[in-house]
């Protein structure tokens, strides 16, 4: 007589977020020319793509975001003080050298600094990418530490923005551990981006401070979700 025995089998667990591609103007200490240059390559299928652009000593505004393999890119947040404004879009298929565009609203003349970096997350979801409780801003912003509350959950990749009053930016004055810094916007004087990937077993307690050294002036931290939440 035959048996029939049953061998139960571990369900796979989805990969966790990762950085998935980036540009900054400057990067690695290294500056390119100018944001014309700005192209972004990715490696994965479903990405979410985020923009984060930044202007000081004037009264510009980001009114558009675009690029050649036309993705539909839509505003999350926009601060007031030293602004910061954050665009996504999603990418169904890997980019390949391409090319971002920021449209910005000048006053007359011209008479501001404007910058932005742009970067890919692997593995977020797609379907719903920001967790309910971001993004936490705070302007008139010191450098003390700003607390995520509620925290993001397990395996959420977290964004903090800053800008800063032409001095260094953070990353470079303080250490930001367990954050990594994805790059400046703007060349050395103006802020940056960096991201952390929360471990499994959340939500997690997250802050993040600011040497005042670095004269921080705005804070934007936000967080895309994990595929399983």
């Amino acid at each position: 007589m035959a048996m029939l025995v049953y061998e139960p089998h571990a369900q796979a667990s989805l990969p966790g977020p990762a950085l998935d591609g980036f540009w900054s103007l400057c990067s690695n200490g290294h500056c390119v020319v100018s944001n014309a240059n700005a192209s972004l390559t990715t490696t994965g299928y479903d990405d979410v793509l985020v923009l984060i652009a930044q202007s000081k000593g004037g009264g510009n505004n980001v009114i558009s975001v675009s690029d050649e393999d036309g993705h539909v890119w839509t505003l999350r947040a926009a601060t007031g003080g030293l602004p910061i404004w954050e665009f996504y879009a999603i990418a169904n298929a890997p980019l390949h050298a391409d090319r971002m565009n920021v449209t910005w609203q000048y006053p007359s003349p011209p008479d501001a600094y404007q910058s932005f970096v742009v970067f890919g997350v692997r593995g977020a979801n797609t379907n719903h990418p920001w967790a309910s409780s971001f993004p936490v801003e705070r302007t008139g912003w010191n450098g003390s530490a700003v607390a995520m509350v509620p925290p993001p959950g397990a395996g959420d990749f977290v964004i903090v923005s800053t800008a800063v009053n032409d001095a260094p930016p953070c990353y470079t004055t303080t250490n930001i551990s367990p954050f990594r810094n994805i790059g400046e916007i703007g060349a050395g004087e103006y802020g940056e981006a960096d991201y952390m990937i929360t471990s499994v077993g959340g939500p997690h307690t997250v802050s993040f401070s600011c040497n005042p050294y670095s004269d921080p002036e705005t804070f934007l931290g936000d967080a895309l979700r994990g595929p399983g939440t």
